[in-house]
Parts: structure tokens; sequence; C-alpha cells
């Protein structure tokens, strides 16, 4: 009985240390969960969601909170450009060239795709070419007649970076008559492309949900890409500026989204008659140079300004080139 007893005292022991553990893992978990990270409290508090630049703006467009920036030039506008980013970057790829190019005349807007820098996640936005070109020129429509902006009669210079030039590809082969000239960089747009087409095999999104977590959503990761991206170490301001909105909440879905959904790129550049020009880093890894000549083969109108040294962001490593590059061949049309 004695035996019995002690046995169950010391049950009722293990019982309770059990729960006590438990508890206090509970609790650690708990206090690990609201404890606010870091890194996010910091690119928050230097890039704020409400207004993360002193240019930014938001509007609602097909019930999409769109980010955009503006950067306008001190008198009358000598034209009005449009800069559309790349996969996984945002409004940030044209913070040094856009307001060198203000400083020559020009309005430059640069706008978030949903689901990228400070848009919203959009998760049931279908990330199509001609669903992305036809939002852009949704943003563009507003700033043309209800914001009364830079002169609505004037046509638009698109520029788009990486994936997106073949966005501002597929505005202006959707209205060539409202674009003055297509400036692509660093952008393979004469090879047919399907970001999306393994997304549907479940190893595919498992492979690239971890590889996000791990990689590409972390300033580890940023800082691994812009390396590559600049062709030199980036500083911790470069990695700061790009990870700020890619670290934040929700990011990794959208981004799964996006894959999942964008549709195959082939674009029908015999069809443009919009002046093209093709800038391309001299190093960049990324996209080499030699895409630049399967473009020039296809467009009737195309010419070729290689930037010297740049990799596959010379508006970031290299801005007064390129954007001298823009306006000589802009002020020779």
């Amino acid at each position: 009985m004695g035996i019995e007893l002690g046995r169950a005292a010391r049950y009722r022991s293990g019982v309770r240390n059990r729960t006590v553990l438990i508890a206090v893992a509970i609790a650690l978990v708990a206090g690990c969960a609201s404890t606010p990270d870091p890194t996010l409290v910091r690119l928050a508090a230097r890039h704020s969601p409400d207004r993360p630049f002193a240019e930014s703006r938001f509007f609602t467009l097909a019930s999409i909170r769109i980010h955009f920036r503006v950067w306008e030039p001190s008198g009358d506008p000598v034209g009005k450009i449009m800069m559309v980013h790349g996969t996984g970057a945002s409004t940030v790829s044209f913070d040094r060239v856009a307001p060198l190019l203000a400083d020559r005349g020009y309005a430059v807007v640069a706008a978030d795709l949903p689901g990228f820098g400070f848009s919203a996640l959009a998760l049931d936005f279908e990330h199509s070419l001609d669903a992305r070109a036809s939002l852009m020129w949704s943003v563009a429509d507003r700033l043309d007649t209800e914001e009364n902006q830079f002169g609505p009669a004037r046509r638009w210079i698109l520029v788009g970076h990486e994936a997106g030039g073949a966005v501002a590809t597929a505005m202006t082969l959707d209205r060539q008559s409202r674009t003055e000239a297509l400036v692509v960089i660093g952008s393979n747009i004469a090879d047919r492309e399907h970001p999306g087409r393994f997304m549907w095999f479940p190893p595919v999104r498992w492979a690239l949900r971890a590889w996000l977590r791990e990689s590409l959503y972390t300033p580890g990761g940023v800082a691994e890409l812009l390396t590559r991206a600049y062709g030199r170490q980036p500083t911790q301001d470069e990695v700061d500026r790009y990870a700020a909105p890619i670290v934040r909440p929700g990011m990794r879905d959208a981004f799964l989204n996006y894959r999942a959904t964008a549709g195959p790129v082939d674009l029908a550049l015999e069809d443009i008659n919009t002046p093209l020009l093709a800038v391309w880093g001299t190093e960049d890894a990324n996209v080499p140079p030699a895409a630049a000549d399967r473009i020039v083969a296809r467009v009737r109108d195309a010419t070729v300004s290689l930037i010297e040294g740049a990799a596959h962001l010379p508006t970031d490593t290299h801005p007064s080139e390129t954007a001298a590059a823009l306006v000589v061949w802009l002020d020779g049309l």
C-alpha cells in the first residue's frame, strides 16, 4: 500500500512538473510572439507604411491600394515618364535616377505593382502581363484625368526595369497612341518566359516558400541578391532601402501569388511602332547584354545604350550615366 501511495505521489508530482514546464514553454512562446522583431521595427521607423518616402502618394484602383511616387520638375515638364520596377523590387529601384530626370525637366512617376513595395498585398490579384499593364495604365489615367497632372494630352514615356520592362512593353503595345517612347533596362523582353509554369506542383511551391523565408525575404537575402545586381557589395543603407517593403508581414504570400498567377510573357515586338531604347549594364550577370541584340533584331526602331561597368541595376549604381543615356536619346527623337 505504501509503495502504491509513493508511486501515486511521484506520478502526481511528475504531472505537476510537466504541467509547469508546458506552462513555461507556452509563456515563452507567447512572449516571443508578442515581442516585435527589432529589424522590422527599425525598418518601419525609417519607412512608415503610411508614407514611406517624401514623394509617396496612394490611391485605390480596382479595390487595390496603390503606392506611387512623383518627382516633379521645377517648371513646366518637358515630358512625363512612368517607371515600372522588376521582380522582388519596388519604386526604390528608381530612387537615384528619378530625381536626376526631374532636374532635366521631366515629371517622373514610379508605382509599386500589387504585392510589391508598399502597394496592397492583393492576394487575389491575377498577375498576368495584361492585368499588370492595364493596372499601370489606370495609374496613368488617374494622373492624367482626376489628378490633372503633367498635361493630360502629353504622351507617356514608359520605362521598365527587368520584369517591369515586359509590363512597359505590354503597355506600349496596348496603347501606342499614348506612348511617346519605350525604354527597357536589363529586361529580356525578346524571349518567351513563363514565371508560373511549375507553380501547380506542390513541391515547387513548398521549395519556393522555404527559399523566400530563408533567403529573399530577409535582410541577409536582400544583401545577397543586391550584391549580384550591383556587381559589388551593397551598403547597409542600400540593403535597408530594398528590405523595408520586402520583410513586411504577408509579402511572401504575395510573391507566391505573383509566381502562381503570372502567365507567359510572349510579346509581339514586331508590332511596336514606338521608338525603343534598350539600356544595359556591360557587366549584367542576371540578363547578359546579348539580350539587347535580340530586341534590336525584332523592333524596327530600337537603339542600345550600354552603361560601362554597370551590372543589373544601373539605375541604382550608375544613375547619372543612366539618366544621361535616357535624356540624350529622348532629345534626339
